[in-house]
This record gives C-alpha cells, sequence and structure tokens, in this order.
C-alpha cells in the first residue's frame, strides 16, 4: 500500500508539472526530436534497405516525371518527414516541403544528398490548413505517404485537390486497418490510443482505404499491400498505395 500511494503521488506531481507551459514545451521539443530522431535512423537501417519496398516505391512514382512535363510545377511532399521520398522523384523534379515536426529538418537535408532532385522550400504547418502557405493550382504532383493516419483525412484530401493544378497528380502510400475478425486487427483497435500518443497522433485503425476510393480522383489507381517490414511492426503492415489525378475541368 505505501508503495502504491508513492506511485500515485508520483503520477500527480508529473501531471501536474506537465500542465505548466513552459514544461508542456519542454516536453513537445524533446518528444519531436525523438521522434524525428527514431524516424529517420529506423527507415536507413530497415526500411530503406528491403528491395521489395525500394521496388514498389520505384514504381509509384516512375510515371512522376512525365506529370511534371505535362503539367508543370513543383513537387509537394506532405509530412516530408526525414526525407524518405526524396531519392525517388526525378532529376527535374523542384521539391516544396511541409512538415509540422521542425526537428526532422536536419535530417530531410541530409537525405536530399542522396536525391537528384532540388529542395526549394521547406514549411512548418499543418497539411489540413494550408491556405495561409501555398495558393491554389500550385503543383504538378503532390505527395503523401505515411500521413493520413495522422491528420483530419477530409481536410487534408481537399487541400491536396486545391493545391494540385488541373490534371495534375496524388502519390499516397498508406498503412490501414487490418481485415475484419483478425487478431491484428484487434490488436490496431486496442493499441491505437498509446500509439497516438507516442507517435504523433498516429491511428493504426483509419480505413483510408475507403476514404481515398470514394474522394473523386480521375484515372484513380489503387492496390492493396502487404509492407514486409520487420516483425516488430505487424500492426503497419497491410496498405494501400497508388495515385489519382485532379480533374481538368
Amino acid at each position: 500500500m505505501h508503495w502504491f500511494v508513492v506511485v500515485v503521488i508520483i503520477i500527480a506531481v508529473i501531471y501536474a508539472l506537465s500542465k505548466i507551459p513552459f514544461i508542456k514545451r519542454l516536453i513537445k521539443y524533446y518528444h519531436e526530436r525523438f521522434i524525428a530522431q527514431r524516424v529517420a535512423n529506423y527507415a536507413k537501417k530497415h526500411i530503406h534497405g528491403i528491395k521489395e519496398i525500394n521496388d514498389k516505391t520505384c514504381k509509384l512514382f516512375e510515371s512522376m516525371e512525365s506529370v511534371i512535363d505535362k503539367v508543370g510545377g513543383p513537387i509537394l511532399d506532405l509530412g516530408c518527414g526525414s526525407g524518405g521520398n526524396v531519392s525517388y522523384y526525378p532529376s527535374n523534379a523542384k521539391i516544396w516541403t511541409i512538415d509540422l515536426n521542425t526537428q526532422f529538418h536536419s535530417y530531410l537535408k541530409e537525405s536530399m544528398k542522396s536525391s537528384k532532385a532540388t529542395l526549394e522550400k521547406h514549411q512548418v504547418g499543418n497539411a489540413e490548413e494550408m491556405q495561409e502557405i501555398f495558393k491554389d493550382n500550385t503543383f504538378s504532383c503532390v505527395v503523401c505517404t505515411k500521413l493520413l493516419c495522422c491528420v483530419d483525412q477530409e481536410k487534408t484530401l481537399r487541400e491536396i485537390m486545391r493545391v494540385l493544378k488541373p490534371g495534375g497528380r496524388f502519390y499516397f502510400l498508406e498503412h490501414i486497418i487490418e481485415k475484419p475478425w483478425t487478431f491484428t486487427r484487434y490488436f490496431q483497435i486496442l493499441y491505437t490510443p498509446l500509439w497516438k500518443r507516442i507517435i504523433c497522433g498516429c491511428q493504426l485503425h483509419k480505413d483510408t482505404d475507403r476514404v481515398l476510393k470514394d474522394f473523386g480522383f480521375d484515372n484513380f489507381q489503387f492496390e492493396y499491400w502487404q509492407r514486409p517490414l520487420p516483425s516488430s511492426f505487424f500492426f503497419a503492415r497491410r496498405s494501400c498505395i497508388g495515385y489519382g489525378d485532379k480533374p481538368v475541368m
């Protein structure tokens, strides 16, 4: 009982301290720094070395050069993180990026060293509310990978459609909820509240596939994919990958 009281007091003190503005900013800073470091290091050590993932990502973006030539304009990489996509972009690509986590920027600059594309502009901001950052009909391509799990999907997709030029292309690769009546699906539902707090709002149980299919893109190309991730990430393997175009009025 004595130890129980001590634990309760410690938790109460930590909770009270976390409400102090300075402490909140400090926690946010170190949390974002931790996430940026872990994501960048994990991608470098475990994801980029998997041949199937590299091949699939190359195939996803193989039409990008022709879209840029046809439509004109830069690429917008939404929630760019540490720049995991930039090495796949064609040499004629001018990249604009946006991410809420400022701690990713140094990793993004490091990733650009292996890219033939050019980073023209990096913004700190929310993909759901880009009206003050990017004008209508600005981009030839918008790329969104592993972001729609963290945001209001309808708002973000409306913003994507707004900033794309007519005929511009939206590329996506998103993890989604597992099929019904599976252990992984139940795990995703139960684990999401904790995972969401740890990984900056990421939700494992979103049916992003349904939202994308219903949104109204032209030339919509879509497929399901079980990403060959390490066993520790069994709950984030089921994914949807593809692209869709903004209708030409």
